[in-house]
C-alpha cells in the first residue's frame, strides 16, 4: 500500500469513528473508547485535515451513510452502552483483518460488529511472500527458513540479470524501459512458481488449507465499508465455509504475474504479484526484496451478500 492510499484509509477510518462518536453521544448512549482507539484517533486526524475538503465531506458522508444503515439492521437497538475498537494492522497477520470493532452492550445481550474499511480498493488482502509459510499455519523455524532461502535465491539471481541488462539501473521502471519482460520473466515467474511449489504441498492438507483461506479472508466474521465515488457497499463476510482443499492454475491467463487459486467451498481468487517500492535497493545498498499480492475474489457476487448504499440521494 502506497503512503497516499495508506493515509487515506487511515483518514477514512477516522471519519467513521468520529461518526460513530457523535451519534452514540446524540443517542445517549454510553461509548467506551480504547486507549489505542484515542491514539489511533489522535494520529489521524491529521490525516483528514490533510486532506482536500471535496474529499472530506465524501468520507464523513460515507460515514453517516454506514450509520444510517447499521441502524436500520438493529445494530444499536436497545444498546446501553457500547466498547469501540481501532485494530492494528498486526492483526491482518494473525487472520484478522478487522479495523473497528463494536462491542454492543444491549440489555442483557452483548453483539460484536467487526468493520473492514476500505477506499475505492476490493483487495482482499496484500500478502508480502516472505511470510508464507506462516500464513499456511506453518511455525516450525526449517520450514520459513527453506522458504525465505529460495525466496532470497530468486531475487539475487534477478539483480544479477538486471546488471547484466542495465549496470546502474536502481528502480524497476528503468529495467522496465529497457525490457518490458524483464520483471515478469525474470522476477515474478520464479517467484510465483516456488510460491505454486509450496502450496501444492499443502493443496490437500485440510489444516494449512484453512489456515491460508482464514489469513486471505479472515478467521472471524466481519463486514466491509468500501467507499465508493457514488456508493458505499457492504460487504457480508458471514458464516463463511472453511475449505479443505485447492487447485491452482498458472500461469492464469498468460500473465506471469498471477496466480489463481480455487478453493473448494467455491471460492476462486486471483493473486497479481508485483513490487512494493519501485526502488530496487533499500538506502543501505541491500536488495530491496519486497513483493506482495493483490488478491481478489473473482466470484465475490455469487458467494456473499453485497449492499449498495447510494452517497447521492
Amino acid at each position: 500500500m502506497t503512503t497516499l492510499s495508506n493515509d487515506q484509509g487511515r483518514a477514512l477510518e477516522f471519519a467513521i469513528v468520529s461518526n460513530l462518536i457523535d451519534f452514540f453521544k446524540e443517542k445517549n448512549i454510553i461509548l467506551a473508547l480504547t486507549e489505542r482507539t484515542k491514539r489511533d484517533n489522535q494520529r489521524d486526524s491529521d490525516r483528514f485535515q490533510n486532506l482536500n475538503e471535496p474529499m472530506k465531506k465524501d468520507f464523513l458522508l460515507a460515514g453517516k451513510k454506514f450509520i444510517e444503515w447499521a441502524s436500520k439492521e438493529g445494530w444499536f437497538k436497545n444498546a446501553n452502552k457500547i466498547d469501540l475498537d481501532r485494530l492494528p494492522d498486526k492483526e491482518g497477520q494473525e487472520s484478522n483483518v478487522t479495523d473497528i470493532a463494536l462491542k454492543v452492550h444491549s440489555q442483557e445481550k452483548i453483539f460484536v460488529w467487526n468493520l473492514s474499511v476500505k477506499h475505492n480498493h476490493n483487495a482482499l488482502k496484500h500478502p508480502r511472500l516472505p511470510r508464507l509459510p506462516a500464513q499456511c499455519g506453518f511455525t516450525d523455524y526449517s520450514t520459513k527458513k527453506l522458504w525465505l532461502s529460495k525466496h532470497d535465491k530468486i531475487w539475487e539471481d534477478f539483480i544479477d540479470k538486471s546488471k547484466q541488462l542495465s549496470e546502474n539501473a536502481k528502480t524497476f521502471s528503468e529495467l522496465k524501459r529497457k525490457d518490458v519482460t524483464f520483471i515478469d520473466e525474470y522476477l515474478y515467474n520464479p517467484l510465483i512458481i516456488a510460491v505454486k511449489d509450496f502450496l501444492q504441498t499443502i493443496k490437500n492438507g485440510e489444516d494449512h488449507v484453512k489456515s491460508f483461506f482464514n489469513f486471505i479472508t479472515s478467521k472471524v466474521d466481519f463486514y466491509t465499508i468500501k467507499n465508493e465515488k457514488e456508493n458505499i457497499l457492504i460487504k457480508h463476510f458471514l458464516g463463511i465455509k472453511p475449505p479443505s482443499s485447492f487447485t491452482l492454475e498458472y500461469p492464469y491467463k498468460n500473465k506471469l504475474n498471477t496466480l489463481l487459486i480455487t478453493f473448494d467451498n467455491g471460492w476462486i481468487m486471483t493473486l497479481r504479484l508485483h513490487t512494493a517500492s519501485s526502488r530496487m535497493y533499500k538506502t543501505s545498498g541491500k536488495i530491496n526484496s519486497s513483493t506482495k499480492f493483490d488478491v481478489h475474489c473473482t466470484n465475490i457476487e455469487d458467494l456473499i451478500k453485497i449492499d449498495k448504499i447510494s452517497k447521492i440521494k
